[in-house]
C-alpha cells in the first residue's frame, strides 16, 4: 500500500461520519421543528403521541366564536384559574392539570343538573354529548369538551408533564370553563 492509497482509505473511512455530523448540525433546527409538528407516531406495538401539537391546536380552536363574553360576570372563574396556575410552582404541573379538569367537569355537572340531565353513570365525554343533544351547548362547545377530556386522558398517562404543557391545558380549560359559565 502506497501513501496515496493509505490517505484515500483514511478519507473513505472518516468522510461519512463527518458528513453525518455536518448534516445534523445544519438540519438540527428544521428537524426539531418537524418533530414538534408530529402529533402521533405508531409502529406495531410502539405508540408515541406528542401532546404539544394537540394542546396548541386545541387552545387556538377553543376560543369561543359565537359567545359574547361578559368579563365582569366571569371574574370568579378567572380567579379560580389564577389559583390553579399558582399550584404549578407549588406542587408541580400534574396537580393543576387534575384541578383544571375537575373544574371543567364540575361546570359540566352544574349545567347537567340545571337542565335535569341524568348524571348517574357518565364521564365528561358522555355529558358533553348529552348537553349538545338537549340543545344546551353548541357543537363547538361539545367538541371542545370532548377534546379537553381526551387531552386529560393523554396527559394523565404521561410520566412527566412539562410546565408549558400544563399551562396550555390550563389555558384551554379556562376558556371552556368561561364559556360554560355563560351558559
Amino acid at each position: 500500500m502506497n501513501v496515496l492509497e493509505f490517505i484515500s482509505s483514511i478519507i473513505n473511512t472518516i468522510i461519512w461520519p463527518i458528513f453525518i455530523f455536518v448534516a445534523i448540525l445544519i438540519l438540527k433546527t428544521p428537524i426539531a421543528e418537524l418533530i414538534k409538528n408530529i402529533a402521533k407516531i405508531k409502529y406495531k406495538d410502539f405508540e408515541l403521541e406528542l401532546i404539544d401539537k394537540k394542546l396548541n391546536e386545541f387552545t387556538i380552536s377553543s376560543v369561543p366564536s359565537n359567545v359574547d363574553m361578559e368579563m365582569e360576570n366571569l371574574e370568579a372563574a378567572k380567579d379560580d384559574f389564577d389559583l390553579i396556575r399558582k399550584q404549578i410552582k407549588l406542587k408541580g404541573p400534574r396537580f393543576p392539570v387534575v384541578l383544571a379538569y375537575r373544574y371543567v367537569t364540575s361546570r359540566v355537572v352544574d349545567l347537567c343538573e340545571k337542565h335535569n340531565i341524568d348524571l348517574s353513570y357518565h364521564d365528561l365525554r358522555d355529558l358533553a354529548d348529552y348537553l349538545f343533544q338537549y340543545g344546551v351547548t353548541d357543537l363547538k362547545t361539545r367538541d371542545s369538551l370532548v377534546q379537553i377530556h381526551e387531552l386529560f386522558l393523554i396527559l394523565s398517562d404521561y410520566e412527566h408533564i412539562s410546565e408549558s404543557q400544563a399551562m396550555k391545558f390550563l389555558d384551554a380549560s379556562e376558556v371552556i370553563s368561561l364559556q360554560l359559565e355563560i351558559l
